[in-house]
This record gives structure tokens, sequence and C-alpha cells, in this order.
């Protein structure tokens, strides 16, 4: 968890020296970026779930292995009644928003080797 946590930080933080460096970002960074987003969203989400869980258990009475195979896909994407998605907890983070800006871009130009940040 420590590991996470540190890697998480330096990542975070280098993201935050970008913003005031108009350095460009790699595709390689762009990666990176989105793996941060990814365990920032994972951890964030996991102790929502664990809560879930535990609220299923003892206040629905329900079977353990039942609420861990309901509550599998906590906080992610799903569809909604109305046939659109719904876009999964977490993804509005200052982290996560870069990280779909810069994929969204590369995305586009597919050509392009670096993104600037605005």
């Amino acid at each position: 968890m420590f590991n996470k946590v540190a890697i998480l930080f330096v990542i975070i933080f280098s993201m935050h020296s970008l913003h005031a460096n108009p350095n460009p970002i790699s595709r390689d960074q762009a990666k990176t970026l989105m793996q941060a987003c990814k365990t920032l969203r994972q951890d964030k989400i996991a102790s929502l779930r664990d809560l879930e869980i535990e609220k299923c258990i003892h206040d629905q009475g329900k079977e353990a292995d039942h609420c861990v195979r309901f509550y599998n896909d906590f906080g992610e994407a799903y569809r909604a009644p109305n046939g659109g998605m719904q876009l999964g907890l977490f993804w509005d983070t200052p982290l996560c928003e870069q990280a779909l800006e810069v994929e969204k871009y590369f995305m586009i130009y597919p050509s392009k080797e670096s993104y600037q940040l605005k």
C-alpha cells in the first residue's frame, strides 16, 4: 500500500509541475498519467465498495458471496435505464480529467507524438 501511495504522490507531484512547466506530454507519459488516474480511482472506490458490501450483508441480510458479486463493478461506468452510459466515479478528479484530455487528444491526432498542456 505504501508503495502505491508513494508512486501516486510522485506522479501527482510531477503532473502538478507539468502545469507550471510548459513541457509537452509524450505518449508514454500519457499512459503513465492514465494509469495513475486508474490507481487513484480504484483506491477511492475500494473503500466505498466495501461499505456497500457491508450494508448489503448486515442491513439487507444477504449472503456475503451475493453482495461481493453484486458490488463487484461498483463505481465503474454502466448503462443507464434510458440507454445512455453513466460515467464511473472519480473521473472528475483533476488528475483523471487531465488524463482523459490527453488521451482524447492522442486519439484525435494519432500522428502526434506529444501534447502541450493548456
